[in-house]
């Protein structure tokens, strides 16, 4: 038993000091001292340990006293995201600022698995805005291919998931599958990559108000005599929070 408590006091430990020598996790922007309130804001942090999948963004008032504020950016870890402040956002000049990023596996991740770091405060020019650019409302900002919107828009997820079929006496050929999403007005415009049996579903952050259409880009041809046929069994679009969308791919082979 003795032995035991040991072994295990030294395994702790070692997590322990391996937690302590890991850099920690950074907001490396905004870095500025002032921001605009009506520009959009990127947002770029570093993860400590590989592995995160989902980001949530949230805006703190620094002074008089921290408190979070409502509203929030999230979506799959890209390491960052640009952000529009709404007409709406309660903006006080005297006042300092922060963003805080948490990082976590996906959704449904238990609440203790996650990873925060804030931004360095920052004042926000608080003049007043025409009124033209109140449409910055939900808005998207385009990053690298893929989208994310404004503060205030409340997200969803679209699940997309992969099953294989195959009744032929030939083996399942092992290849990947990309799915393309189209999700109007807001976006995200983005390709997922299904790989089954390891990586057999995928989520996707998606404005709530958001129609998305899902379309499989042909996958590789299977040696001969065989083909795959792609069928959508829900449908290909989704308008409904929660979605969940299965794409089907039956070999198909002569002979």
């Amino acid at each position: 038993m003795k032995k035991f408590v040991a072994a295990f006091a030294a395994s702790a430990a070692g997590l322990l000091m391996t937690a302590a020598l890991a850099a920690p996790m950074t907001v490396t922007s905004p870095n500025a001292a002032t921001l605009p309130k009506n520009a959009p804001i990127l947002i770029q942090w570093t993860a400590a340990t590989p592995g995160w999948e989902w980001f949530e963004v949230t805006p703190w008032q620094v002074t008089p006293s921290a408190v979070p504020l409502t509203g929030l950016a999230a979506g799959n870890n890209i390491g960052h995201v640009t952000v529009t402040l709404p007409s709406s956002f309660a903006c006080d000049p005297n006042h300092s600022y922060k963003f805080r990023v948490k990082l976590t596996i996906n959704m449904q991740a238990d609440p203790m698995a996650f990873e925060t770091a804030d931004s360095a405060p920052f004042r926000l020019t608080c003049a007043g805005i025409h009124p033209s650019d109140s449409s910055t409302l939900g808005r998207p900002v385009a990053i690298g291919g893929m989208s994310a919107v404004g503060l205030l828009t409340p997200m969803d997820r679209l699940t997309v998931n992969k099953r294989i079929i195959n009744n032929t006496k030939y083996p399942t050929p092992r290849t990947s599958f990309q799915v393309k999403i189209d999700c109007e007005p807001s976006g995200p415009h983005t390709v997922v990559t299904l790989t089954p049996p390891t990586t057999p579903q995928q989520i996707v952050s998606v404005p709530v108000s958001d129609k998305c259409t899902i379309t499989e880009i042909p996958p590789p041809t299977p040696p001969k005599p065989c083909k795959w046929l792609t069928t959508y069994p829900d449908g290909q679009v989704a308008d409904k929070p929660g979605s969940t969308r299965p794409v089907v791919n039956e070999l198909k082979c002569e002979g």
